[in-house]
């Protein structure tokens, strides 16, 4: 029988703990907005849809892959979705332990598990689906693996500490910054002759490149694999074993550009202020007994009182391994004055100036860029005292990553100018930095502990306070988090017991709502950010309208006065606590659209009962291009009236990869036009509404072969009833010199499609619109002949393609 010590018992009943923490606050997908793409993407790994595309969250596989399979063991829940991070979360615990454990006793590994538990910016992310979450087990792991390599000098573990430090990155890119740290720690060690370069450590490399071929098929079967038809600046990833590094590079090297993202925050002070928020110091040594006694100060940003805890007892740690009392007392006097100089002095001063780029770079005064990096030199300072101690590896990993996240690129460039983005700074990040954080102030309080009963009596009632702190943010969090998220799971939980065809319409901010209904039907979800009034969503819908005004619509939050038939079923605000200004913006309430007494006939495959439509739906025959094809428009300037050619389409081939198909299993298809496109009308506003995702003319190609005339449109959305989309709504590919234009999809079936044919023809979808007296233009146009005005019109080709579903 194995005999367990009784630190090794106190880690079980953490584990236990932690379990239990997770599921009991379990939460699902935060409104960061990344958790609910990687769940998403594991559904479509499930159900076989998932292609790693441009959309940059499509590469993490490491983040998504073990969901799909946890979705795949466990059907589709919250609670499965949370589980890697749950696992991850509760596995660094026991890895944080034996770091400590092999760096310095058994102590200093659980009083660094019980630590970790209590920083809150990790264990609020826990129960979710954070990606830093993932991205600090692995690099963790990767970490023992290293320290165990280091020290037994064994080839297996420097191979794994490589295999898993590339399976970190693959999470999410800022788990780059842990690999570089570890690179620095293995050329610290080389220099320090811990390790040298030879046949065993040479695997750490190995490691590296074996993770790296192993996800090269992966990558291919999941990339592109329909080559001919991607865009020019995605060809280089079609059918690319290496698609995760291709797209980073492709992505971050435009990064700082028009039009894409830039850095979340470039003022050096973020971290700073994070890590050490001046003003718990201040209300610490003012003479305010309330502001000493107000629990604010302890959940000041989630994690201050946590580094200033590390701050101090590294401090005092190297004071006990200083043997000169003189050498000590200056050092403890230096640095007393230093505080108390930027404490006082130089933060109070340099806080006042600001940084004035926030796009192409850290565009900050130097002096500010001094003012965040005297903390680092300190710590290096203190880390340099006791260079000898295995203290040093959790130290360095926490000083070299946090200058990472700190001041580290997202972007380098040199052409045409230099420019330096520094990366995206999110308190989040610094999860990555927990482990670091908790093992050395482990390992501080175990020697304190171990050096005497008043320091052992002293260290347990700081480490009891430490973890009060920590619970008292933990909470805060859990509670702001449950009020965020409440509002959309009471709508979810109406919307379950509704028949599964019912059509949804959301808002974007409410997105979450799908996988609160554990992806039943997602395809009845529609979003009506573009529809520009509320009348033109369908009756016998649902329609969730947020509490905050966002999207300029005149029917949010309020439709009734715009849609008084409409019916209000819950009404906002769902939330009723004092938190509620922090959730206000993921709260709403629940309408629904009656039917009118009397149904509109039209044929159209958007459902048509609205008395109040502003437009009215018109659907022709099917019938060939040739005999009726939508060419241009008429455009009223200089008081007249002038033709204007869009496109003039001869012919129209349909291309799909299978024609007997299951349900849920990917098609891929091309839809080509040949003929003459521009979108260039000679009017600009014209022009600026071909081209935005405002598309009035939306080319398409999909209609139920047993309802024929009833076509399948996509307007800014998912599609219409039966059929699945991966993938981005439409991809146009621009004109070529052979004047084609391709149309392309991944779609799936659905089980209700069973015995149904699935006819793929070629068409497109035109509207006009006149609202609120702006006209984009002034009617549609075959050849010089105005053929249609304020309608909207359905066309398709006679050449099909047809698919049957069993």
């Amino acid at each position: 029988m194995i005999k367990l010590s009784k630190y090794t018992i106190a880690l079980i009943v953490l584990v236990i703990i932690s379990f239990a923490y997770n599921i009991i606050f379990l939460i699902g997908p935060s409104f960061y907005g990344d958790d609910a793409s990687y769940l998403d993407l594991a559904y479509s790994v499930v159900t076989g849809t998932f292609r790693e595309s441009g959309y940059i969250f499509s590469i993490r596989l490491m983040q998504f892959l073990p969901i799909a399979l946890f979705y795949k063991l466990f059907g589709f829940s919250l609670l499965a979705g949370a589980l890697w991070d749950i696992i991850s979360f509760t596995s660094t615990l026991v890895i944080v332990y034996f770091i400590g454990k092999k760096l310095y006793n058994e102590l200093a590994g659980l009083l660094s598990s019980l630590l970790l538990f209590g920083i809150p910016f990790v264990t609020m992310l826990a129960p979710t689906i954070s990606d830093d979450i993932t991205a600090m087990f692995l690099s963790s792991l990767s970490f023992l693996f290293y320290l165990y390599a280091r020290e037994d000098k064994n080839k297996l573990f420097f191979f794994l500490s490589g295999f898993i430090i590339y399976l970190s990155i693959l999470t999410t890119p800022e788990a780059a910054f842990m690999a570089i740290t570890l690179f620095a720690i293995i050329i610290i060690d080389l220099i320090r002759k811990k390790i040298s370069i030879n046949k065993i450590s040479l695997w750490f490399i190995y490691g590296i490149i074996f993770s790296f071929i192993l996800f090269m098929p992966i990558n291919y079967y999941f990339s592109y694999n329909d080559c001919n038809n991607v865009t020019i600046s995605f060809s280089t990833l079609c059918r690319n074993p290496i698609f995760p590094i291709t797209l980073d590079s492709k992505f971050y090297s435009s990064v700082g550009a028009a039009d894409t993202i830039p850095s979340t925050d470039i003022d050096p002070r973020f971290y700073l202020d994070m890590m050490f928020p001046n003003n718990i110091i201040f209300n610490l040594l003012s003479n305010n007994i309330r502001a000493l006694l107000n629990t604010n100060i302890f959940i000041n940003n989630f994690s201050g009182f946590y580094f200033y805890y590390l701050f101090f007892f590294i401090f005092l740690y190297s004071l006990f391994k200083i043997k000169n009392r003189k050498f000590k007392i200056a050092i403890s006097f230096v640095t007393i004055v230093i505080v108390i100089i930027y404490q006082y002095f130089i933060v109070p001063s340099i806080n006042s100036q600001t940084c004035v780029g926030y796009t192409y770079g850290a565009d900050c005064s130097i002096s500010l860029v001094l003012l965040t990096m005297i903390p680092f030199i300190m710590f290096a300072f203190f880390t340099f005292i006791i260079r000898n101690d295995n203290i040093i590896f959790a130290l360095l990993w926490f000083i070299i990553g946090a200058i990472l996240l700190n001041y580290g690129p997202m972007h380098i460039s040199l052409y045409p100018k230099f420019l330096y983005l520094v990366t995206y700074r999110l308190q989040r990040f610094f999860a990555l930095l927990g482990p670091s954080t908790a093992i050395s102030l482990g390992i501080v309080f175990a020697y304190f502990i171990k050096k005497g009963r008043l320091s052992a009596i002293a260290s347990i009632l700081l480490i009891i306070v430490l973890l009060i702190s920590g619970f008292l943010s933990i909470e805060f969090c859990n509670n702001l988090t449950y009020y965020e998220t409440y509002p959309q799971k009471v709508i979810a939980n109406y919307l379950l017991n509704l028949p599964n065809t019912t059509n949804i319409y959301i808002a974007s901010s409410f997105s979450n709502l799908h996988v609160y209904m554990d992806y039943k039907n997602p395809s009845r979800f529609y979003a009506y950010n573009n529809i520009q009034n509320c009348s033109n969503i369908p009756q016998g819908s649902y329609v969730v309208i947020p509490m905050v005004q966002q999207f300029n619509l005149d029917y949010t939050p309020n439709p009734l006065p715009y849609c008084p038939s409409w019916q209000l079923i819950l009404k906002g605000p769902l939330v009723n606590n004092s938190l509620y200004e922090n959730a206000i913006y993921f709260d709403g309430s629940l309408y629904y659209i009656p039917y009118s007494k009397s149904k509109n006939s039209s044929t159209s495959s958007i459902e048509n009962n609205s008395e109040n439509l502003t437009y009215i739906l018109y659907n022709r025959p099917m019938q060939d291009f040739k005999s009726f094809n939508l060419t241009g428009v008429f455009v009223e300037y200089n008081n007249t009236l002038h033709y204007l050619p869009i496109n003039i389409i001869r012919n129209v081939s349909v291309y799909v990869n299978k024609t007997k198909v299951q349900p849920n299993e990917l098609i891929w298809l091309n839809v080509t036009y040949h003929g003459f496109f521009t979108w260039n009308t000679g009017n600009n506003a014209t022009k600026y509404y071909l081209e935005s995702p405002v598309i009035n003319i939306h080319y398409y190609g999909v209609e139920l072969g047993n309802q024929t005339g009833n076509l399948l449109v996509q307007n800014n959305g998912p599609w219409y009833y039966l059929i699945n989309q991966s993938g981005e709504p439409h991809q146009i590919m621009p004109p070529n010199p052979f004047n084609t234009l391709v149309v392309h999809w991944n779609i799936s079936a659905t089980q209700q499609d069973i015995g149904k044919d699935i006819k793929i023809c070629g068409g497109y979808f035109a509207a006009y619109m006149n609202q609120g007296g702006f006209s984009l233009f002034n009617t549609l146009a075959k050849e010089e002949n105005n053929i249609i005005s304020n309608n909207v019109i359905n066309i398709v080709s006679k050449n099909c393609a047809i698919i049957n579903v069993t």
